[in-house]
């Protein structure tokens, strides 16, 4: 659930009420949120009880569609076949104090292929029907696409000829060839170095 508190109360302790009657019911804060609310796991004892504290607001359902990025399956990829797949490549996230091997064989129990487990993350590929299945377990926090990490850089012709980012007192950024600095010599000589590459530069970058 969700347990939304009035900010003003907090100052006055509602938020260390809540939270001591949460524990002492049986129930668990999990994650605090903003603006003065946490995300607590309440069997009906405790939520009677919550909601009964002054202070309180709200206390709502934690909905799985919460859990969600809203960016899943939104965001433009580079290989072909992913861009077109209707399995996800996914991040999800789990609450402190999960056992995310045991989370880990839930999500394979929906038809997932796991293919790595951390602490507090568990990386999977899972078909974008299953979705709300995934965000429905209790131990799931939060969930992204798990994205292809590409090398970005600051791509204005100005930065990549001076290397400052951003403006300057002088007025903003002046690439070399508006000052004629363009290799032909701008009649002074027959050769000018414009730019000099390192192995770092990367012409099929990101961006």
């Amino acid at each position: 659930f969700i347990v939304q508190l009035d900010p003003n109360a907090v100052k006055d302790g509602a938020w260390d009420v809540a939270k001591s009657s949460i524990e002492h019911h049986g129930g668990a804060v999990v994650q605090t949120m903003p603006v003065s609310a946490m995300v607590a796991r309440l069997d009906a004892a405790a939520l009677t009880e919550v909601q009964s504290i002054s202070g309180v607001m709200a206390v709502t359902p934690y909905h799985p569609a919460l859990k969600l990025s809203p960016s899943i399956g939104r965001t433009p990829l580079i290989d072909p076949v992913k861009a077109v797949s209707d399995v996800y490549d996914l991040e999800i996230q789990i609450f402190a104090g999960e056992n995310a091997q045991m989370v880990a064989k839930s999500i394979t129990a929906l038809g997932a292929n796991v293919t790595a487990v951390y602490p507090d993350t568990i990386v999977a590929e899972i078909h974008r029907s299953k979705l709300a299945e995934l965000a429905g377990l209790e131990p799931v926090k939060m969930v992204h696409e798990n994205l292809p990490n590409l090398p970005h850089g600051e791509e204005t012709t100005s930065v990549m000829q001076i290397g400052y980012l951003g403006g300057f007192a002088g007025g903003g950024l002046r690439p070399y060839h508006d000052a004629g600095v363009n290799g032909g010599g701008g009649g002074i000589g027959t050769h000018q170095t414009v730019m000099v590459l390192d192995s770092g530069f990367q012409l099929d970058a990101g961006d």
